[in-house]
């Protein structure tokens, strides 16, 4: 599959993502690595959110033995960015998608980074970015937005803390397993 070349390929890339092809999918996975891209590719950049969002939905098929396409998940990160980006990443990894129905997202005025996931034998789990990770992430945002008015700046540095968190952030270590 020309697909599946070109994504172990670096000199397909941008130079700040080549340094962590290798690392990347050797830690973490081809699975990972190509869920990522491919959300990437959708949305047209790296985002920090969507990126937790892949690792979030690989690690809930991981923990309930269940097929790309066989989830049903409520997300808990709204509808406003940056972090409903994350049911971006979850539509990816999981294969639930808001055509198929196999996502909603929970209406509220405090986005989470949490997610329940939900197998066709009604067997669940409930994901949470650890609440560390969560305001590390936050502060890194808001840092970024407040250091700097002009947008290719913000955009450019936003772009390597995703790269940051996508080759750093280990989906066994992030997430709190809230119930089973």
């Amino acid at each position: 599959m020309l697909l599946n070349d070109f994504l172990v390929n670096k000199g397909s890339y941008d130079d700040d993502l080549q340094h962590i092809v290798d690392k990347t999918i050797l830690s973490y996975g081809y699975e990972e690595w190509r869920a990522v891209w491919l959300t990437t590719e959708v949305l047209g950049y790296i985002s920090i959110y969507a990126v937790i969002g892949v690792k979030m939905g690989i690690r809930a098929l991981k923990e309930l033995k269940a097929k790309h396409g066989d989830l049903e998940v409520v997300s808990s990160a709204g509808t406003k960015p940056p972090v409903s980006c994350l049911n971006d990443g979850l539509q990816v990894s999981t294969g639930a998608t808001f055509g198929h129905g196999l996502i909603t997202s929970a209406g509220t005025v405090s986005p989470l980074v949490q997610s329940i996931f939900i197998t066709n034998t009604d067997q669940y789990i409930t994901l949470k970015l650890n609440n560390e990770i969560n305001n590390t992430i936050q502060k890194d945002i808001s840092d970024i937005i407040n250091h700097s008015n002009e947008i290719s700046t913000q955009k450019a540095q936003l772009r390597k803390l995703a790269i940051h968190y996508w080759a750093d952030l280990d989906r066994n270590k992030i997430f709190d397993l809230v119930a089973l």
